[in-house]
């Protein structure tokens, strides 16, 4: 595509930006309109919270951060590029906040982790494939932890859950074995690039991103008990995995509202008091987005002190469209 095309593009993804936004606050207004409760309500249900509880989840938010780090972490292992796991959470946290307070936040979260990657010795191509591997993973971790999580809680059959997950390993042996481009274009490069990833590494990452969103799958569940919101395990977890599922589409920047309004409607639909239900919304996203945005510029300013790549000097265009395009949305943010 040409320069002048991209141009030209520009406005109309703007112009649909802006509609998606005001198509998401409609839907939050019709959705919650009836189902907000007066805010003395939840301040009460707020002053009861069990601490032990909330504790919990906030030890479950910090162990959903830390796999996001090492799963990026092992992706860059397995290339060769050394990265400490204090710096791939300093990282992790500064991308977050990125992501959720500024504007275009996904492309300058992206081209701030490229530099990143760069500054600690991959090459351009490198940096690109793990930034678009480590989207992939989280996807597909997410799609484990559905089918495993669907089957336990009876949500999905047993060999509808078995069958999906065999044919889902089977599908990816066959990919690995006989997908070999022979072209020099975009998915040749990412496929080449794939392998040239030893299946250890792999599986390690596989398991540090079904573990991300386990751990902050179990955040919410801890918030909801908390506040005394009694719904079964299923019941929560049906939930959370519906809007995460519905959160990959990047309508908003962190799925800020669209989260929001999709918790809140789920748990008060499973049976949860209206006002419990939005004090566990509110605490759940506390700890998963709105404590990351202070700690995050905390830690990007760490990263910028130790003499890595400044957030200035990073602009969207530095990074393939690809790696923002497949820019992961990790349980966390």
């Amino acid at each position: 595509m040409s320069e002048a095309a991209i141009a030209a593009a520009r406005p109309s993804r703007k112009w649909l930006r802006w509609a998606a936004y005001c198509v998401t606050a409609a839907i939050v207004f019709f959705v919650l309109r009836d189902r907000l409760p007066h805010p003395a309500d939840v301040i009460t249900a707020a002053r009861s919270v069990d601490l032990r509880w909330f504790a919990l989840a906030s030890v479950a938010q910090i162990c959903s951060l830390a796999n996001f780090a090492r799963q990026q972490r092992r992706l860059l292992s397995a290339f060769g590029v050394r990265m400490t796991l204090p710096q791939s959470m300093a990282l992790t946290l500064s991308r977050s906040a990125i992501a959720i307070s500024l504007p275009a936040g996904s492309a300058v979260s992206a081209a701030f982790a490229f530099q990143q990657f760069r500054a600690k010795g991959a090459s351009k191509p490198v940096a690109t494939a793990v930034m678009i591997l480590s989207g992939v993973m989280s996807f597909v971790g997410l799609g484990v932890l559905y089918l495993v999580g669907g089957t336990i809680a009876g949500l999905i059959s047993v060999c509808v859950g078995a069958a999906s997950l065999i044919g889902l390993t089977a599908l990816v042996v066959v990919l690995w074995r006989r997908w070999n481009p022979t072209s020099d274009g975009r998915i040749a490069r990412l496929v080449r690039s794939a392998h040239d990833v030893a299946p250890r590494h792999w599986l390690l990452a596989l398991l540090f991103a079904v573990v991300n969103w386990f751990a902050d799958l179990l955040c919410l569940f801890a918030v909801a008990r908390s506040f005394d919101v009694s719904l079964s395990v299923s019941a929560i977890a049906a939930t959370y995995l519906g809007v995460q599922i519905v959160r990959q589409i990047p309508l908003t920047p962190g799925g800020i509202g669209v989260i929001e309004t999709g918790l809140l409607a789920g748990l008060v639909g499973a049976g949860a008091a209206t006002a419990p239900a939005a004090a566990t919304v509110l605490g759940y996203r506390v700890l998963s987005c709105w404590l990351i945005i202070p700690v995050g510029f905390l830690a990007w300013t760490a990263l910028r002190r130790a003499g890595r790549a400044a957030l200035d000097a990073v602009t969207p265009s530095q990074v393939p469209a690809s790696v923002v395009e497949a820019e992961p949305e990790p349980a966390a943010v």
